[in-house]
């Protein structure tokens, strides 16, 4: 094996149950860094929503944010590459996703935006604890999400749709279904996410790769949800967490231990140290 760019998934992956990067991890990390290995970050996350404590991280150079839409240099947070949701799609989308009983976020310009009026009653929604403290540390708030989404039509990364009825979730994925040119994935048992086209964690690290001179050979990736598949699918050396689901666990050349025993290290250990 010869494997130069490890491809990390934040949530449920790399960080805890409780968010955070464990100094197991970090020494694991470096260490590959010290070999040459790049780390990459790979994340449905938008830039601005990156853990501080993965960033900080020396070395760390790329992040592949918002399932692929963007992928940034973080010294200085140029973005390198997008692949955005077309403008006419945006269109199709906000006839319908304006919903009073969803919570609502729209990504761009690095950046996750939701409704000042949804913000302060986030907690109505009856969405995991962790997750309403997440968004209200992470999300900024507009008088007009409807308008805020009007004014950037071409600039979408990523439309993020929250909901506190599976059955309401149904409903509105198989609405989305029907909209050609878009992906849709979902990395929480509660949302729904809305990429453009070819949009995926594997096409942006596709495109640093290529920037790299990189093939998928010497890719190593970790993931525990359905937007990690394709890029584990992409990867030369495809390992899902423990606590992943069985649909990842599917795509995976080796199952590591779960995100609250170090499985990354576990497995960078194993095949990389």
């Amino acid at each position: 094996m010869n494997i130069k760019l490890i491809a990390l998934d934040m949530d449920g992956t790399l960080l805890s149950s409780q968010g955070t990067l464990s100094n197991k991890n970090k020494e694991i990390i470096n260490e590959a860094m010290k070999r040459g290995i790049n780390i990459v970050i790979a994340t449905g996350r938008v830039l601005s929503a990156l853990p501080k404590d993965v960033i900080a991280v020396s070395g760390i150079e790329y992040a592949v944010t918002s399932n692929g839409a963007r992928v940034v240099r973080l010294e200085d947070n140029h973005s390198l590459y997008t692949n955005l949701i077309s403008e006419e799609k945006i269109n199709d989308i906000k006839e319908f996703v304006f919903a009073d009983d969803v919570f609502l976020e729209i990504f761009f310009d690095g950046d996750v935006f939701v409704d000042k009026y949804c913000l302060e009653k986030v907690d109505s929604y009856n969405l995991p604890k962790w997750y309403s403290d997440y968004v209200l540390k992470t999300r900024t708030p507009v008088e007009d999400l409807k308008e805020t989404l009007e004014a950037n039509l071409g600039a979408m990364e990523n439309i993020n749709i929250n909901f506190s009825s599976m059955e309401r979730r149904s409903e509105f994925l198989e609405k989305l279904k029907k909209i050609e040119g878009i992906t849709i994935t979902t990395s929480l048992p509660h949302n729904i996410e809305i990429g453009g086209a070819t949009t995926s964690k594997a096409d942006g690290v596709t495109q640093l790769c290529n920037l790299l001179s990189l093939k998928s050979d010497n890719v190593m990736a970790f993931g525990d949800s359905q937007n990690d598949g394709a890029m584990l699918s992409f990867a030369g050396l495809a390992v899902a967490m423990d606590n992943a689901s069985k649909e990842v666990k599917h795509l995976a050349d080796y199952i590591t231990k779960s995100n609250d025993e170090d499985g990354v290290a576990y497995a960078i250990e194993k095949f990389i140290l």
